[in-house]
């Protein structure tokens, strides 16, 4: 991507407002994902309010939309605040707010899909979890731990809400099926149901998810609730700058709308959504490739994520041999066509969303 010209552009408008502080950050976290050259294992897909990232003991950093995540880091989410984490096999997971999970081993071998492995731990809260190829190939190869549970992964869309004070851990499915397992006993959960577990007790009869506790109804319902990305593989860091491009063209349109006069955030604005497309349609290309090699090496394609209520599900991935083409997204907002378009280009035509 070319940053100079809507660099400079976004120096001269800087002083409209405090507001542009935030867009800068967003900047920020574009250049630094364009420029890491380390191999990334995932990448924030979409962030509501705040979220930060630690690794080992250090200091958590606040995270934006486009960052990238590794191996050995924690994710928490704020108050009022949700993340969605996409990993390299298209794992998908869906952070409720005041939530923090920890990738403990992320390995996608992808000459030989099968000897993939993963595993996370939920420390508090609750999280959506959507499985990709690697627990799609082999379900064995994906483990999630909340307090002494272990979840086991029959399916593709459950939801774990675990309380570090109460040391209860309920997990529900959306798609699929879960079986969570403690020390004192193991309940296979189908789609509609919950079970609940404790230090003093083994789980529970699976129950209907109606009969759960308030907040666990609540997390699973916010959660389900919330639009998520196709659960087929990416390249991270070509994906990670394709939200992060359409994060900022966003924030750019955001303030042209609020500004209509200022030519210059105009053009950056139209800029920028130029530029937005062009990393969409980089990633789109580039998740199509990675999930043909995929199959090629043994994947199974991952059923799709529960629908949102109140809308058509999403079809299942069917790669054909020679041009695979996963499902079209319906998470990051799609970027409008700018409301001031420059006079040789007609409106319309907004970013599609990245794999």
């Amino acid at each position: 991507m070319k940053s100079g010209s809507l660099s400079g552009t976004v120096e001269r408008i800087k002083n409209q407002g405090a507001s542009i502080k935030a867009l800068l950050a967003v900047w920020g976290c574009l250049l630094l994902a364009a420029a890491t050259g380390a191999q990334a294992l995932g990448y924030v897909h979409e962030l509501t309010g705040s979220a930060n990232v630690r690794t080992g003991s250090a200091s958590p950093r606040a995270l934006n939309v486009g960052d990238l995540v590794d191996q050995g880091q924690t994710v928490a989410t704020g108050l009022n605040s949700t993340a969605i984490i996409k990993f390299e096999d298209g794992q998908v997971m869906a952070m409720h707010e005041q939530s923090s999970f920890v990738v403990q081993q992320y390995q996608y071998n992808k000459q030989q899909v099968s000897a993939s492995r993963m595993a996370f731990e939920v420390l508090r809260g609750g999280l959506r979890f959507i499985t990709g190829v690697i627990g799609a190939t082999n379900r064995n190869a994906v483990r999630i731990s909340a307090g002494n549970a272990t979840i086991g992964i029959r399916g593709t869309d459950g939801t774990i809400v675990y309380d570090p004070a109460t040391r209860v851990v309920s997990t529900a499915v959306n798609a699929g099926a879960i079986a969570m397992t403690t020390p004192l006993g193991t309940q296979t959960i189908g789609v509609g149901a919950f079970s609940t577990a404790s230090p003093s007790a083994p789980p529970a009869p699976p129950a209907p998810i109606a009969s759960a506790a308030p907040a666990v109804q609540q997390a699973v319902t916010a959660l389900i609730q919330q639009a998520v990305p196709v659960n087929t593989p990416v390249v991270v860091q070509v994906s990670a700058r394709a939200v992060a491009a359409q994060a900022q063209a966003l924030a750019l349109q955001q303030q042209a709308v609020q500004q209509p006069a200022d030519t210059a955030l105009q053009q950056a604005a139209q800029q920028a959504l130029q530029q937005a497309q062009q990393a969409v349609a980089e990633a789109v290309a580039a998740a199509q490739t990675a999930y043909q090699q995929a199959i090629n090496a043994g994947a199974v394609p991952p059923a799709p994520p529960a629908p949102v209520p109140g809308q058509p599900p999403v079809p299942a991935p069917k790669p054909p041999a020679a041009a695979p083409k996963p499902p079209a997204e319906a998470t990051v907002p799609v970027v409008p066509p700018p409301l001031v378009p420059p006079p040789t280009a007609p409106p319309g035509g907004g970013a599609a969303s990245p794999s």
